[in-house]
């Protein structure tokens, strides 16, 4: 598994890298002055695999080269390099040992990214933490449905957003009490906190373990 999530975290370390390039090749054409973060050679990731969350550095050391290290810890760490294939695949070296990798989902806030290595599926676990109200769109907090301290169930709807001209209402996935920390009227982004929420009963969710 901690190949897997190693893998997992170079795709994403090495795509985020290349694309931030890509944005700075085009500024400068156009004759723009591009930020300089888009030359970032350091990427924090974090994965989640079989209960385990992976927090791992990847510091680019060339255009295919990348340290991987267990953030916070920077002598715990493996060398990799990873190309992109014609087929839109990933070849990775980690160890001396070659594989080659396929990204073939994402993941978002409902459902983790996918990956498959040597046509083996790896799918990892997205963050799971009821104790924080999030949006996983952007949008417009339109409506409060409850007041501030509410007590909720499980399935409870708490506020409505505006979504591209159409209204959703938002639900809470545990039993708990509510506390606002947006207005009605703010602009949401992707991820932007609503409310944290006290569960009844936190001993039922399970938690991951950091991987150490």
């Amino acid at each position: 598994n901690d190949t897997k999530a190693v893998i997992g975290a170079l795709i994403l370390a090495f795509d985020g890298c290349s694309e931030d390039e890509k944005q700075f090749h085009t500024a400068l054409t156009k004759g723009q002055l591009p930020q300089q973060s888009l030359l970032a050679m350091e990427r924090e990731i974090e994965l989640i695999l079989d209960g385990v969350k992976y927090r791992l550095t990847c510091k680019r050391n060339s255009v295919n080269r990348f340290t991987v290290e267990v953030t916070g810890c920077p002598e715990k760490k493996v060398y990799a390099n990873i190309r992109r294939l014609s087929d839109g695949g990933y070849l990775t070296d980690i160890g001396g040992k070659s594989r080659v990798a396929y990204l073939t989902s994402r993941g978002d806030a409902a459902s983790g990214m996918r990956i498959t290595i040597g046509g083996v599926t790896v799918s990892f676990s997205p963050d799971y933490d009821p104790t924080c109200l999030r949006t996983d769109v952007a949008g417009k907090l339109v409506k409060k449905l409850v007041p501030d301290g509410t007590h909720l169930k499980k399935g409870d709807a708490y506020c409505e957003i505006e979504v591209m001209k159409m209204f959703m209402p938002l639900k809470v996935t545990e039993t708990g009490t509510l506390t606002w920390q947006n207005n009605e009227g703010a602009a949401l982004s992707p991820g932007d906190l609503i409310a944290s929420f006290d569960l009844d009963n936190p001993e039922n969710v399970a938690s991951t373990v950091i991987f150490e």
